[in-house]
């Protein structure tokens, strides 16, 4: 995901737009579905340590998915960009 969001900033490109919908809403599913998972752990009776891990493992799943997020968002402003760009374009030439 994060390679192909370079790729299109670096190449103006939505190419891979697509994918990277699709990579967005596959990192959402996961993450709820490892919150459910570790949810249900932690009804558990955890050792302070067991805890602590699980609250790590929490804040790791959370910032995976902000990282999706983000680069979704890059990919976003791409579109944009190049929508823009070539609408620019249509002016000037008409």
């Amino acid at each position: 995901m994060y390679n192909l969001t370079m790729d299109a900033l670096f190449k103006n490109s939505t190419q891979n737009y697509k994918d990277v919908l699709t990579m967005e809403d596959i990192t959402d599913g996961l993450k709820a579905s490892l919150i459910n998972y570790l949810t249900q752990l932690s009804t558990d009776s955890l050792s302070e340590g067991e805890a602590k891990e699980l609250n790590a493992i929490l804040r790791a799943v959370d910032d995976v998915e902000r990282i999706a997020d983000h680069l979704t968002n890059v990919m976003e402003k791409v579109e944009v960009k190049k929508f823009r760009k070539g609408r620019i374009y249509r002016i000037c030439v008409e």
